[in-house]
Parts: C-alpha cells; sequence; structure tokens
C-alpha cells in the first residue's frame, strides 16, 4: 500500500512539472517566441492611400485600379428601381469600394446602419450615381479616416457618421441642403470640413465634440443652426461666412451652443474679420437673438433706423459703445450687455423722446455703468465716430 501511495504521487508531481512548463496551470499561454507578433487589424498604414481619386478606373495617387469590394451585403430599393448596400456581409475589404451596379441594377447608397460597427473599414467609396447615406450608416467606423462622397448624392441620415474617431477630413456635396441631427457627433478628429453652398439647415448635434476643428465655413444660404450644433468644439477660433453680415444676422440660431462664433470668438464675413466699429447696414429689421453674440473683435455698433430688435451682444468683451441711429424697439433680454464692456449708449432722441423705450433699455444695460447720450448731446465726427458736444458751462 505505502509502495502504491508513493506511485501515485510520484505521478502528480510529474503532472504538475509538466503544467508549470508548458504553462496550462493558469491556463495563460507562456508567450511562445517563434509565433508571429499580434497586428492590430485596426491600424492602417499611416502611408496607405486614404484619398483615391479614379481617373479612367486608376487612382491618380497611388496607381491602384478601381476595384469593388465583393462580399457585401445588399437589399432592393423600395421602388425595385436599384439596390442598397444593406451590410458588410463577407467583405474583408478595410478599403470599401461601393460597386456602381449589383444584379444589373444601379447601387443607389447606403441603407441605415449599412456597415455601422465595421471597425477594420478605413476608407469608403462612392460611385457616381450613388443618392444617399442612410442613418447610422458609418456610425462607430472608429478606424474610417476618409469617405469620397459623389456630387449625385444629397442626403446624408442623422448619425451618419457619429462615432468615426478618426475621420480628418470629407466634403458633402452640392445638392445637401441638411447636415441632420447628430451626423459628426464626436469625430474628435475632424480637421477639416467643406459644406456645400445649397446647405440651408444644420441640426442639433450636428457637430458635437469635433474637438479638432480649429474653423468652420458656414455657406450664405444657411438659415437654421439649431441647439448644441457645435457644443464642445472647444477647438474652434474662426467663424468664416460666405454671405454678407445682414445675412449673418437673420439666421435663427436655435438655444445654446448653435452660434460656432460663441467658442471661435471671431467671425469673418468672407476673408474681412468683423472687428472694431460694426456698421449693421440699413434696411436689417431684426438681429436674431445669438447672431452677434461673442464676436471679441468688435468695439462699438452702429445700428439702422430700420432696426427693432437688436439681439444679444452678450461676450462681445471689448464692445465699449452701441449707436441707435432710430427708436429700438426691443433690446432682446435682460442680459443682452452681459460680459461687455460696455460704457456708452448713442441715442438719436432727445431724452423726452425716448421715455416709451428708455426704461427698458436701461434695464438691458443694468449689469453695465453706462451712461446715456441723447441726440442733443453728441454728433459724428468726421470718421463717423459719435463725439459729445461741447457744453456751454459758464
Amino acid at each position: 500500500m505505502k509502495r502504491m501511495n508513493k506511485a501515485i504521487i510520484l505521478l502528480m508531481m510529474a503532472v504538475l512539472c509538466f503544467s508549470f512548463y508548458t504553462g496550462c496551470q493558469t491556463g495563460i499561454p507562456t508567450g511562445d517566441e517563434t509565433k508571429a507578433p499580434f497586428v492590430n487589424p485596426y491600424d492602417a498604414a499611416e502611408n496607405a492611400c486614404l484619398a483615391h481619386r479614379f481617373v479612367d478606373g486608376i487612382c491618380s495617387q497611388c496607381d491602384v485600379p478601381y476595384a469593388p469590394s465583393e462580399g457585401l451585403s445588399f437589399s432592393l430599393s423600395e421602388e425595385g428601381t436599384g439596390y442598397l448596400v444593406s451590410g458588410i456581409g463577407e467583405c474583408k475589404d478595410t478599403q470599401i469600394m461601393i460597386p456602381a451596379t449589383y444584379e444589373q441594377l444601379p447601387v443607389l447608397g447606403l441603407m441605415p446602419r449599412a456597415l455601422q460597427g465595421a471597425k477594420e473599414v478605413t476608407y469608403v467609396h462612392l460611385p457616381e450615381g450613388t443618392t444617399g447615406i442612410g442613418e447610422w450608416a458609418l456610425q462607430d467606423c472608429v478606424n474610417l479616416r476618409r469617405i469620397e462622397i459623389p456630387p449625385t448624392v444629397n442626403h446624408i441620415g442623422r448619425e451618419a457618421f457619429s462615432g468615426c474617431l478618426r475621420l480628418s477630413e470629407i466634403t458633402i456635396p452640392e445638392g445637401v441642403l441638411i447636415i441632420s441631427n447628430a451626423t459628426f457627433r464626436d469625430c474628435v478628429n475632424l480637421t477639416t470640413m467643406h459644406l456645400p453652398t445649397t446647405l440651408s439647415v444644420i441640426d442639433q448635434n450636428a457637430f458635437e465634440n469635433c474637438r479638432s476643428m480649429t474653423e468652420i465655413g458656414i455657406p450664405a444660404n444657411v438659415v437654421q443652426i439649431n441647439a448644441q450644433a457645435f457644443k464642445n468644439c472647444d477647438g474652434l477660433t474662426a467663424v468664416r461666412y460666405g454671405g454678407t453680415i445682414d445675412g449673418w444676422c437673420s439666421i435663427e440660431f436655435d438655444y445654446d451652443d448653435a452660434n460656432p462664433v460663441e467658442i471661435a470668438k471671431h467671425l469673418y464675413i468672407g476673408d474681412q474679420l468683423v472687428e472694431g466699429v460694426l456698421t449693421i447696414p440699413e434696411g436689417v429689421v431684426t438681429i436674431n437673438h445669438q447672431a452677434l453674440m461673442g464676436i471679441t473683435d468688435i468695439r462699438a455698433v452702429i445700428l439702422p433706423e430700420s432696426i427693432q430688435t437688436t439681439g444679444s451682444f452678450a461676450g462681445c468683451e471689448q464692445l465699449e459703445y452701441i449707436v441707435f441711429k432710430g427708436s429700438p424697439i426691443n433690446t432682446g433680454d435682460t442680459r443682452v450687455f452681459a460680459n461687455t464692456s460696455l460704457a456708452h449708449v448713442y441715442l438719436s432722441d432727445t431724452k423726452d423722446e425716448a421715455r416709451p423705450y428708455i426704461a427698458y433699455l436701461a434695464s438691458a444695460c443694468k449689469e453695465n455703468n453706462v451712461e446715456f447720450h441723447y441726440s442733443d448731446e453728441w454728433a459724428y465726427d468726421d470718421s463717423g465716430v459719435p463725439q459729445l458736444k461741447p457744453t456751454n458751462n459758464p
């Protein structure tokens, strides 16, 4: 019996020794150096061509021929006139080349959620003839760096690119009217954004958390920018508007974080920085509430006779004086001059004529130590700057 026990003990020790040398006692591999090192399939080579430009079927950048990706899933459109990419299917490509046709019918675009969460994808090329990118179509494609969108695309759905962490540049083609809800939210490396002249609406949260953008160009046809469209875009230093100052004043900014100037602080009309004395042209009746908020380069504002609603100048830190050429009817909320250096308000009415509105205007200026100057107290100098008239004190 003792010999048997001794044999059993020796056998168990042998098993333990074998387990020790193979690493099996914990289930953790020992790190066999003969194995190939692990390569993260999501790390695309930095020198890979991520901006193909196909001319006669050959990329002018890297000479690679256009080869449609195989294995993608497709669904027939509701009208039956073409197909839409519906999923990644069995495709293993990291650079997705959407074919122009499938089953002898044209490919019309990407269905909602078509490539959602495809972490391996670094590049997508949509062929001429595609017309739409569906909701969430490329959401959370965390390694997508570039996408080529043809001029035939006229619709991009909500959150289509949200969570594309490595997307750095994109051009939206002419014909697109709306940047939908949260389209580029959390695209933290997006630095270059080309918006079409046809654009009219930037919807809520459209660029939220796009922290790498240093400037944004707003086309002249934009009439509405919704809440939190530029929330946390704290890298912005310039907003470039393609229209005129009266066009900018007419944009409807819907609630907080809608106007990117509040973050960027600097507004350009075309190539001209809005600075010094800002003269609003005659004919402008309303300055929408947030339009002029946060512009740090203006020292004075001259409002036309036609103005009825001034909007807010909150955050215009260097604003020292404002001139009303007409009788103001509504000056926005009571914080219209908050966080400014406003010290002088020049009115084109006498004190008696100003009685109907002076109390309201004074309420709007209550956070500032403001002096009101009535029409018989001041005049413009040769440079168009208001100057107080000399008093006739003995």
